[in-house]
């Protein structure tokens, strides 16, 4: 070989710097390391024969001298690392017994007040079939009712001494400036809704049963509480679609927030003093309302 003894021992350092680590880190053995270490020194001086002691060429396999087997060790392939596994994630225990309602309630008003901060629209959360009512004080009064021809007498409960109705501003989709004031006098049935909500539109052939029952004692008063998704011309389409000829209006001033709209379709029934009398979350029938709307029209 070329090299002068000192660079033959630099260049083995160097070579064998990688293997040093190996060792440190415990991925080799001893003797592989020295192994490796006996293989480059051949590499640099050649491979002594062990029965002549002769140097020959490092990829000899037997002695130019002697003929003896030279007995070359294979490379040294450092073992396999073992694959990296991430850490198990900690699980919170379970919930003990009785707390799952608790945690539900928490969910529920998370949702609630995030759709209420984001301006998600709260009447998008919930559509039922409904109807579930809400009233006041009750009595227990009788009414007849004419629809179809047939006259039928009905026993309901209805509210009294209910609170006063949000007043409230907007322009329906004919361009007419609607204030839940000027109808003082009249019984007023607002309709919360959508567009999209399947029941809000089931419930339109109910009020269009009311509306022609008492016609000139009650306005029907038709609010989408989704200003984001519905538009003037979409609601003029959907009042064409669906015959409707009362009041229709596009929700801008947070009318649905003001009472307190979660369900679709609301129904809120407003007597003629402009005093909450009763409110339907769901599908309500036209049967339902009749004999409420009886009650209060005569008052």
């Amino acid at each position: 070989m070329s090299e002068s003894p000192e660079e033959r021992e630099r260049i083995l350092r160097e070579r064998m710097k990688p293997w040093e680590a190996l060792l440190a880190r415990g991925a080799i053995t001893q003797q592989q390391f020295e192994a490796k270490k006996t293989e480059i020194l051949g590499e640099l001086e050649g491979v002594f024969c062990p029965s002549c002691g002769a140097s020959n060429t490092p990829s000899a396999r037997f002695c130019t001298t002697c003929g003896a087997e030279l007995g070359v060790p294979p490379p040294i392939v450092p073992p396999p690392q073992p694959a990296y596994q991430p850490p198990v994630e900690a699980r919170p225990p379970p919930l003990e017994k009785g707390m799952w309602k608790y945690a539900a309630f928490i969910i529920v008003g998370l949702v609630i007040g995030a759709a209420a901060i984001y301006g998600l629209g709260p009447a998008k959360e919930v559509m039922v079939p409904g109807p579930t009512v809400t009233r006041v004080e009750t009595k227990t009064a009788t009414a007849t009712v004419t629809r179809a021809g047939t006259t039928t007498t009905i026993t309901t409960t209805i509210a009294r001494g209910g609170f006063i109705a949000p007043d409230f501003t907007l322009t329906d989709v004919r361009g007419q400036t609607l204030s839940l004031s000027g109808f003082k006098g009249r019984v007023v049935v607002l309709d919360f809704m959508a567009t999209w909500c399947g029941y809000c539109a089931e419930e339109n052939k109910h009020l269009r049963d009311i509306s022609t029952q008492y016609s000139t004692n009650i306005a029907i008063i038709t609010i989408s509480v989704d200003p984001k998704s519905d538009t003037t011309e979409t609601l003029r389409q959907y009042m064409e679609k669906y015959g409707i000829t009362w009041f229709v209006a596009l929700d801008t001033a947070g009318v649905g927030d003001d009472y307190s709209v979660f369900v679709l379709p609301t129904l809120v029934i407003v007597d003629k003093y402009g005093n909450i009398r009763t409110r339907y979350e769901g599908l309500t029938t036209a049967s339902t309302l009749s004999a409420e709307i009886g009650l209060l029209v005569k008052e």
